[in-house]
């Protein structure tokens, strides 16, 4: 085995009798995911291909699934994420219920076996991996063999989570007994035909057709705002408040690059070269392992490239590595293995993290590459979806239609040519708006989906309360106000249906007026109906006399009829000048607190200020704090941060 350093070195007594119990078994090993946006899961998948490729059987199992008989071998890996206030995924609330509760059946079944727990976080949390942690130490007091310490992975850093994790997992394997895993091993092979077909979906998801794009913001400071309408199948509803997952498409421009540099082959012998509107089918050889959910269809390559690898991901070591077999010029190859060497990762550092590149970079850099195009899906990462909080509801619009504000994600890139200085568009954002440039313009063929991207549609902590009577109190920032969007327009829906309403205040952030131009007017709207009371901070503009806080009309119960704004100030000093009506809602039976927004210091920041505004209201600090408390343990503050 391995005998250089490890980041995660076995900690158990007797490792060799782990390897020999490993290999006595029959049983295959348990990989299980507890996941909110299928992060885990498609790591899952990557971690059993290695697993298969060193000869060990591995099960890919949802927690959700998961039963005390699927602990039945000898070791079990457990992959999770930490979400805002340290909570698990939605999946796997029911597991670790039980096992707070040192259920019996499940303290039996995890009793004297291996494991080995990684968690996925992010450090702008206090709570910073706390599910990982929490399982980890959990399953240790229950008597099982920690195999090497948690992984806890941020990952906002730089060049994603992906390269931690194939360091904890090269590690994982070493500990197993794993020497060498066999890279060339394939879990697809490639058929070609030449009529153009009918194109299914990926695998759980529904084609969802771009419809309109309105530009809401100026272009006078960054994180441009985008209004998108989109046409849904009737098969497919969604809720007010809960989250579109969209798969995007690699940017026109990167895929152009790619197939001018001539990298990617038909065949193993790289012969025939593989061309953009070629029709062929990848035969998944392997399910567990394979990260991409094909149908059992033909794609054109430039389908296959476009939809399922990941080209705006940044450059990894593991990436490196893999490329550097297919290099053909030889000081190409020595360049490439020795960056994808994890013992030169200061050079891998200056060159690729300090000035940050995509993978779709790397084939103008190195153009002695030549690929097989089933390795290529296999090496470059696959494409993720991307979830948004949904800004609409079936209610009021009807349910085959849907709408989202998005913030553009832009920044300065580097040219790897010319070294030049250029703009790049974040993947998602920047192919929504591609897309919606050739709006009644598609040429229905390989390079597009008339219009159609696949989504799905998931669940969110910020669902409109079952009881609309419930008071809620909503706070926003920037484009947090997305979701509470959706839940004012169920609200308006159902006022117009003659329901009864509770009392809804909305508390929204932003930078300036021209943020969101004209859709400001609809926050009057909320108001006037009687829909929710909106108190606006501007943070970057100042009052205007025509506009002050005495010129807004009031109700008998001191609620604005009207938008009231903070010029100056943050949300945060809206909540405690307006601490009356703050003060009304936190005090109110089974009130509700829903915030939207950045992380930043939240919840800390927002915690004082809650406290801060109660006490302005008369209540003591020492009852403001346990009302806090109260509200914490009654489940009755629902937070989604980025």
């Amino acid at each position: 085995m391995t005998q250089s350093a490890k980041a995660y070195p076995f900690l158990g007594s007797n490792q060799e009798e782990f390897i020999q119990s490993l290999k006595n078994s029959v049983v295959p090993v348990p990989i299980i995911f507890a996941t909110q946006t299928q992060t885990c899961k498609q790591l899952a998948n990557q971690l059993a291909r290695y697993f298969q490729s060193g000869q060990i059987k591995a099960k890919i199992i949802d927690v959700a699934a998961l039963t005390p008989e699927d602990l039945s071998g000898p070791f079990f890996v457990y992959l999770t994420c930490t979400f805002f206030m340290g909570d698990h995924p939605k999946s796997a609330l029911q597991f670790v219920s039980k096992l707070r509760e040192n259920d019996p059946v499940w303290a039996e079944a995890i009793k004297s076996k291996y494991f080995s727990v990684f968690g996925i976080g992010s450090l702008k949390y206090k709570l910073f991996c706390k599910a990982s942690d929490e399982l980890d130490t959990k399953f240790t007091e229950l008597g099982a063999n920690r195999v090497m310490r948690v992984s806890r992975v941020d990952r906002n850093v730089p060049q994603g989570y992906e390269p931690q994790f194939q360091e904890w997992m090269k590690d994982l394997l070493d500990n197993m007994g794993i020497d060498k895993v066999e890279e060339s091993q394939s879990l697809y092979e490639t058929k070609v035909q030449s009529k153009y077909p009918f194109i299914a979906p990926p695998k759980n998801y529904f084609w969802c057709k771009l419809l309109e794009r309105k530009q809401l913001s100026d272009n006078v400071v960054d994180g441009i705002q985008h209004y998108y309408k989109f046409e849904l199948p009737a098969t497919n509803p969604y809720k007010a408040g809960q989250h579109i997952a969209i798969m995007p498409r690699n940017h026109r421009q990167v895929m152009n690059q790619v197939f001018q540099n001539k990298i990617i082959y038909l065949d193993d012998e790289c012969k025939q070269l593989a061309e953009p509107e070629q029709l062929v089918k990848m035969n998944v050889l392997a399910q567990e392992g394979s990260n991409l959910p094909l149908s059992n269809d033909f794609y054109s390559v430039w389908d296959l490239i476009a939809q399922y690898t990941d080209l705006h991901s940044m450059v990894n070591q593991n990436v490196l590595a893999l490329l550097s077999q297919f290099a053909r010029d030889e000081n190409q190859q020595k360049e490439l293995k020795m960056l994808g060497d994890t013992a030169h990762s200061d050079l891998f550092q200056k060159k690729f993290v300090q000035t940050p590149s995509k993978i779709g970079d790397l084939f103008q850099s190195y153009n002695s590459l030549k690929i097989p195009l089933h390795r290529f899906l296999e090496i470059v990462p696959p494409m993720r979806h991307r979830l948004y909080s949904i800004a609409s509801s079936p209610k009021l619009i009807g349910n085959q239609f849907l709408e989202l504000i998005v913030t553009d994600v832009q920044w300065d890139g580097i040219n790897v040519k010319t070294g030049e200085t250029v703009q790049q568009r974040g993947l998602c954002t920047g192919f929504l708006y591609e897309l919606s440039g050739q709006l009644g313009d598609y040429q229905s063929t390989y390079f597009d989906r008339q219009g159609m991207f696949p989504a799905q549609i998931h669940e969110s902590p910020l669902e409109p309360p079952k009881d609309p009577k419930t008071p809620v109190i909503s706070i926003a920032l920037g484009s947090g106000y997305a979701p509470f969007r959706s839940l004012l327009q169920e609200r308006l829906a159902l006022s117009q249906q003659g329901v009864e309403l509770g009392p809804m205040c909305l508390f929204l952030g932003i930078r300036r007026r021209a943020d969101y131009g004209d859709m400001l007017e609809e926050l009057n709207t909320w108001c006037k109906n009687g829909i929710s009371y909106t108190y606006l901070a501007i943070s970057r503009e100042s009052e205007t006399p025509a506009e002050g806080a005495d010129n807004i009309p009031m109700t008998r119960g001191k609620r604005p009829e009207t938008v009231k704004i903070t010029y100056g100030g943050h949300v945060t000093k809206s909540i405690t000048d307006n601490f009356e009506v703050f003060g009304d809602h936190m005090t109110a039976p089974n009130n509700l607190i829903l915030y939207c927004g950045k992380a930043g210091k939240i919840p800390e920041d927002l915690t004082e200020t809650i406290i801060k505004a109660l006490i302005k209201y008369g209540i003591t600090e020492q009852e403001a704090r346990k009302m806090w408390v109260q509200y914490l343990e009654q489940g009755r503050i629902f937070f989604e941060a980025w």
